[in-house]
């Protein structure tokens, strides 16, 4: 945006001081619109974070409840599998 020169007499030093002050405006301007564009994105970004962790949330709530339901029909079957691993580590763990 350009100014209209107020005075046409007005010396060098007065125009670069003119200048100068539209300058810095002009970059303060960009700053806020910068920091604006910053804060568009971020909000986008943490929006679509928050919908990826609650989907996660919800397939692993499912998958325990999918769990709960399978143990609960064959108890000793996972019972059998659960000292399997237990077993497994222990020896694992022991030699470590």
């Amino acid at each position: 945006m350009k100014r209209p020169i107020r005075n046409s007499t007005l010396t060098a030093s007065d125009r670069l001081r003119d200048k100068l002050a539209e300058t810095g405006e002009d970059i303060l301007d960009v700053g806020h619109i910068a920091k604006q564009a910053v804060q568009e994105k971020y909000a986008k970004i943490k929006a679509a974070a928050g919908d990826g962790v609650q989907a996660g949330k919800d397939r692993l709530t499912d998958f325990g409840h999918g769990l709960e339901e399978r143990v609960s029909e064959h108890p000793i079957k996972y019972l059998l599998i659960a000292a399997g691993v237990g077993a497994v580590l222990g020896l694992f763990f022991r030699r470590s």
